[in-house]
């Protein structure tokens, strides 16, 4: 390979990561597309939230991937790198929440964009970064395991505090290594490092038994599992979910070549479907009669297709004007 090559290939964005934020994008909407008051089953609500639920874990592993491993030529800056972060962040926090709040000012339900919470808990992770980036760059592989390791236990305690009394709060160990800063730097391990073979086996046999078996166990016989602290963002169910998403994509990401062009467009705009979906679902869609019209599933999917398509329509539209990167952060 010439240099030109070299470092053309070294410049060209990874499209593992762009068909993953797709996936976490189109799993984000599928999670809210169910029209309330539909007639939805309990199992069928559950279930759907339940498999769509690893996509706020994938976005902040992407993240981590992306910004723990960046190599900064005159080393890593904290300033510019929270100025360039919060100067993409920032705008987008302030603009729609005002328009949530005027358009709710207006009469218009269910604006209230209480997505944002992602937003601050990313924000979060930025001003944590700094830290992040010179331990991680520092450290060896089996510090970095050691600290996913207290990470997993602490996604499983919700399972076993039903029979093990520990203590929780502040004043607990467990305590300091919840949270999504978990997901940071898993995403900054597998990008990393390859899994050996045990940690592979390791991973099938605890994804048969956390992600598949015990959630259906739970929900076939009624056990008494708090569905938001068991089966939920943080839990070892959605962590392994993640993971699996993340080796199946990355297996399967050179098939996604002929599409790149596309595909690149579209991750580009992840932030601005993000921000837009709600609007058009709860405002436009949900009031179609023959979206109302529609059973099952496939009023689901049709609400995901129409809602993907014009969020995605609009967020580039919006990009192009003069400040359309402060609305949908392109």
């Amino acid at each position: 390979m010439s240099e030109a090559e070299t470092i053309k290939s070294k410049s060209q964005r990874s499209l593992h990561y762009d068909v993953l934020r797709i996936i976490a994008c189109l799993g984000v909407i599928t999670m809210h597309a169910p029209i309330p008051h539909a007639g939805w089953s309990r199992m069928f609500l559950s279930s759907l939230s339940y498999f769509c639920a690893p996509s706020i874990g994938l976005f902040f592993m992407i993240s981590g991937a992306l910004l723990l491993n960046k190599h900064y030529l005159n080393g890593f800056d904290t300033k510019e790198f929270l100025r360039k972060r919060f100067t993409r962040i920032l705008w987008p926090i302030i603009i729609w929440t005002a328009i949530g709040h005027i358009l709710t000012y207006c009469g218009i339900r269910n604006t209230e964009i209480g997505i944002l919470w992602f937003m601050y808990a990313i924000s979060g992770l930025y001003l944590l970064t700094p830290i992040l980036y010179r331990w991680l760059h520092n450290a060896d592989r089996q510090e970095i395991e050691f600290y996913l390791i207290l990470w997993v236990i602490s996604l499983i305690y919700p399972l076993i505090k039903h029979w093990v009394d520990l203590k929780e709060g502040p004043s607990s160990w467990i305590y300091y290594f919840h949270g999504y800063a978990g997901y940071f730097i898993l995403g900054y391990y597998l990008a990393n490092f390859s899994i050996r073979r045990l940690w592979a086996i390791s991973f099938i046999v605890s994804f048969i038994l956390f992600s598949l078996f015990l959630p259906s166990f739970s929900f076939l016989y009624g056990l008494k599992f708090d569905f938001y602290s068991c089966f939920w963002y943080l839990s070892i169910s959605v962590a392994l979910q993640c993971v699996f998403w993340w080796f199946i994509i990355k297996r399967i990401a050179d098939s996604f070549e002929p599409l790149r062009k596309i595909i690149e467009t579209v991750s580009k705009h992840s932030f601005g479907i993000y921000l837009i979906h709600v609007l058009f679902l709860r405002n436009f869609l949900w009031k179609l009669d023959w979206i109302q019209s529609l059973s099952g599933p496939v009023q689901v999917l049709t609400c995901v297709f129409l809602t993907f398509v014009l969020s995605l329509m609009l967020s580039i539209i919006i990009s192009k004007l003069k400040f359309g990167k402060y609305i949908v952060g392109v």
